[in-house]
């Protein structure tokens, strides 16, 4: 079995070639939200922000562009 280390941080995703690049390992959505976590243990996180669903620390909405 492969042991990940996992980060508590989300990082907004700046593009959509930048998520191609990403080895991604597991990934989540609900209506309005993803969060696709990577090898290397970073949780990128776009959709919807309100309610603090996407674990910016803020509100606000992120897409991929």
């Amino acid at each position: 079995m492969t042991k990940i280390h996992i980060s508590l941080i989300s990082v907004p995703i700046p593009s959509t070639e930048k998520l191609l690049s990403v080895d991604v390992v597991l990934m989540g959505c609900g209506p309005h939200h993803v969060a696709v976590l990577s090898r290397d243990g970073e949780m990128y996180t776009w959709g919807r922000g309100d309610g603090g669903r996407l674990g910016l620390g803020h509100e606000e909405d992120w897409y991929l562009v």
